[in-house]
Formats: C-alpha cells, sequence, structure tokens
C-alpha cells in the first residue's frame, strides 16, 4: 500500500510541449515610417488602403530627397 495525496497532479510531464507559434516578421524601420504614413493617410482622407500605401512610397521618397541640414 502506498501514500496517495488526492487531488495531486505531477507537476512536469515526460512528453514535450510542442507550441506552435506563428512566426513574427521583423519590421524594418522603412516599413514602420510606411505604415505610419499609410495609415495616416486613410484616416485622413477617402482613399482606400491601395491608393494610400502607393501615396506613402512616394512621401517616403520625397522626404528622403530632401539633404540634411549641417548641425552648427
Amino acid at each position: 500500500m502506498g501514500i496517495e495525496q488526492l487531488g495531486s497532479e505531477p507537476t512536469c510531464s515526460t512528453a514535450k510541449d510542442i507550441t506552435m507559434v506563428a512566426p513574427t516578421k521583423i519590421r524594418s524601420p522603412y516599413e514602420t515610417r510606411l505604415e505610419l504614413i499609410k495609415t495616416t493617410i486613410t484616416a485622413h482622407s477617402k482613399l482606400d488602403d491601395d491608393v494610400a500605401g502607393e501615396l506613402a512610397v512616394e512621401v517616403l521618397r520625397a522626404l528622403a530627397s530632401i539633404p540634411a541640414q549641417r548641425v552648427r
């Protein structure tokens, strides 16, 4: 006769727990800025997502073409 505890369960299992996790995509700073501009455009206009995305790309190109100012 062994001593048994009522309601006790093993705290660890011998089988491996397999957890399915969706891979996380690392977004570049460019993609983050693009999404921010696209969201802003769609929030303040009646443009759909595709057109807002195209416009966001053009806005980023325009901003990148502005020469940086020298620090005095």
